[in-house]
């Protein structure tokens, strides 16, 4: 029951479903983790995380070991965020758990409702509970989201480093291209762990953003361009 409704999930981020993946193979035998990391895998292709955790699995690592690297590295990019855009105005689309924890610094947060799914409301709850000013828009108001933004922070379902592109979800094309138009700093936030070189096959949900309308990749290590990013698990 719990894995059919993992398999549901569609307004939750990459790092939300992992987490519930790692607490539903807890305990299981190694063969039963392969089984269901592969059915997870293959509902959400366009997350490279899956990938990563499968070969991790069927490298012997446990899932304490595995949740350990997560979680630390998770923290690390929370913490990244927080002292980047503390104080500052930012625009964000559809809903990164990462990010959204990592924004509770800023003076002022535009959340896109990120169409069709509108998961962005979902973001623009969770900082308005702590207390963030924030103003939900429509997709289409994205240029006067970014043109009364310091910046532009997104999270990432992939990022594909051989082929220079990152994936997220449907809208984020438009604003890294309208922030670019407008001179603003667009930044992806994701953990190393969501690194691969394979390329990725998308959903009608998601597309490719390619790697050079991106300021800086913020990651575990700090704020790095494509070629300084390093799979860490």
């Amino acid at each position: 029951m719990e894995l059919q409704e993992l398999l549901k999930e569609e307004r939750r981020g990459s790092s939300y479903i992992l987490r519930r993946l790692l607490r539903l193979i807890k305990g299981k035998s190694r063969d039963e983790q392969i089984e269901i990391c592969n059915k997870v895998l293959e509902k959400y292709k366009s997350m490279a995380v899956f990938r990563n955790i499968l070969r991790l699995i069927e490298k012997n690592y446990s899932v304490n070991e595995i949740e350990d690297k997560i979680y630390n590295a998770d923290e690390k990019i929370i913490k990244n965020i927080r002292d980047l855009v503390k104080n500052k105005s930012i625009t964000t689309i559809s809903r990164s758990h990462t990010v959204e924890k990592g924004l509770v610094s800023a003076s002022t947060v535009f959340v896109l409702r990120s169409e069709p799914k509108c998961e962005g409301i979902d973001t623009a709850r969770y900082l308005i509970g702590r207390g963030v000013d924030v103003v939900i828009l429509p997709d289409q108001e994205a240029e006067n989201a970014i043109k009364n933004s310091d910046m532009v922070i997104v999270g990432a379902d992939s990022i594909v480093k051989s082929k220079r592109y990152f994936v997220n979800k449907v809208g984020t094309l438009n604003l890294a291209k309208l922030a670019k138009k407008h001179s603003k700093p667009f930044y992806v936030a994701a953990s190393s762990y969501k690194i691969t070189d394979e390329d990725i096959e998308v959903t009608e949900l998601f597309e490719k953003i390619p790697a050079d309308l991106v300021t800086g990749f913020i990651w575990e290590k700090g704020i790095s361009n494509l070629d300084e990013l390093n799979p860490e698990l």
